[in-house]
C-alpha cells in the first residue's frame, strides 16, 4: 500500500521542518468501491449492512532493495454483511474508526463481490503498508 499525501506531509514536516509527528494509537481497515485516491476524497467507501472499519496490528518494518515495509500481524474479519456491500476494488488505513485521516491505500489484487451474509477477511500477512 502506498502511503497517502496526509502521511507523506506529515513524515516530511517531522524529519524537514521540525513539526511533531502525531502519535496514531490505533490503525483502521476501511472497504472501498473505488479509488480514494492519494488524498482519500475521492472513493467510496462501503456504508451500512454491518460494515465498520476494523483495526489491524502490524509488525515491525523489514528493509528489502530500499523499500521498508510492514505487514499485517493480526487477521482482519469484517464479519458477515447483513446488506450487499458491492463490488470491493480498495483497501485504506486510516487513523481512526470512522473520518480520521487516510495513512495509506491500494487496490486489492482482485475485487471482491460482498453480497448479503457473505464475509471479507485479510489473513495474517496479507495487508503491506511500504515506503520506498
Amino acid at each position: 500500500m502506498p502511503m497517502s499525501n496526509y502521511l507523506k506531509q506529515r513524515v516530511i514536516n517531522a524529519a524537514l521542518a521540525r513539526q511533531a509527528f502525531p502519535s496514531i494509537s490505533n490503525v483502521f481497515v476501511g472497504l472501498f468501491t473505488t479509488n480514494p485516491g492519494d488524498d482519500g476524497t475521492t472513493g467510496t467507501e462501503v456504508t451500512g449492512g454491518g460494515y465498520a472499519r476494523k483495526q489491524v496490528i502490524f509488525g515491525a518494518p523489514s528493509f528489502t532493495g530500499g523499500t521498508a515495509s510492514a505487514v499485517n500481524t493480526t487477521e482482519v474479519d469484517f464479519g458477515i454483511a447483513t446488506a450487499d456491500w458491492g463490488t470491493i476494488t480498495h483497501a485504506a488505513l486510516f487513523d481512526a474508526v470512522a473520518s480520521g485521516n487516510m495513512l495509506y491505500h491500494s487496490a486489492l489484487s482482485s475485487a471482491k463481490i460482498i453480497e448479503k451474509d457473505d464475509s471479507l477477511r485479510f489473513a495474517v500477512g496479507k495487508l503491506t503498508a511500504s515506503q520506498s
